[in-house]
């Protein structure tokens, strides 16, 4: 078996672990992650094979990263390569997130938590588009080899709003609304009770496309799909996907996933109150006494 262990020293022991996992066979060719407070100045990770087992333990992909999940699943982002966190605005505190490419990607790994079956569902972000020369990724679950669980939100090259499901090869398509612009926009997809509607800046469009067999779509996994965020997932395989550099995202803050979805009053008012962090100087965090 093989473990991890986070810690404030060097030793391999379980006592005063920041964090151990046992990995037994069951974890072989699969992702594991968990978080932790670093609690000192120099905090060790080890990756080893129990003394108590013979045989080899092997470690690839291994990263670190401060990009937090900042909902209740608490469940983080992967940096692989480099990618740039700056201001939505000259002095706003909101970050945003962009320089994607085959190299840099912001990646979840694996989570069963996006099995949607053929429930609710809806993706919001805020997304900064200066061109249409092609598709525009928001999101896309990825795992390269099968497009069975895969699925995908992006804005095309044609300035419509697009959501595919591989479960049976499913599209639903906006209208042409999304147009050439330096501003900050919120985007909407949503499913309800089979129903998918698309949303720009607070207002609601349904599909202008037959929905197909997006109202019975069956949203599982295989265990081996990452989400990409702001980008096309291509081969599946963070930090060296197959990857058209143009199919990134320029610019996206603020993204949520959601079994479930929001009214359209609801939506609304996410959009009304939100806007005002994308403001200069605008001020999105809570500090202090």
């Amino acid at each position: 078996d093989g473990r991890i262990n986070v810690r404030n020293d060097s030793s391999n022991t379980v006592s005063g672990a920041l964090f151990y996992a046992d990995l037994g066979t069951s974890q072989d060719g699969k992702t594991y992650w968990n978080t932790f407070t670093a609690t000192a100045t120099t905090t060790y990770i080890l990756l080893y094979a129990k003394s108590t087992s013979g045989g080899t333990s092997a470690y690839d992909r291994v990263s670190v990263t401060l990009e937090k999940d900042r909902s209740v699943v608490g469940k983080g982002l992967r940096v692989y390569g480099t990618v740039t966190k700056s201001p939505v605005a000259t002095g706003a505190e909101l970050l945003a997130y962009s320089g994607f490419s085959a190299a840099n990607n912001l990646v979840q790994p694996y989570n069963s938590g996006l099995h949607f079956g053929t429930g609710d569902f809806c993706f919001v972000a805020w997304i900064k588009k200066t061109s249409l020369s092609t598709n525009h990724y928001v999101l896309d679950r990825n795992d390269g080899s099968t497009e069975n669980d895969r699925f995908a939100f992006m804005i095309n090259a044609a300035g419509t709003m697009n959501l595919y499901s591989g479960a049976t090869n499913a599209q639903a398509e906006s209208a042409a609304i999304f147009e050439e612009s330096p501003r900050w926009r919120m985007v909407m997809v949503k499913r309800v009770v089979g129903l998918i509607t698309f949303g720009l800046d607070g207002e609601e469009y349904t599909s202008t496309t037959t929905q197909g067999n997006w109202t019975t779509a069956n949203i599982t996994g295989s265990g081996n799909e990452n989400l990409f965020i702001g980008q096309y997932g291509g081969g599946g395989n963070p930090g060296s996907v197959a990857y058209n550099v143009d199919y990134g995202m320029d610019q996206i803050a603020n993204l949520r996933i959601s079994a479930s979805a929001p009214s359209t009053e609801q939506h609304k008012k996410m959009y009304q109150d939100e806007k005002f962090m994308y403001q200069e100087n605008a001020k999105a965090t809570l500090y202090g006494s």
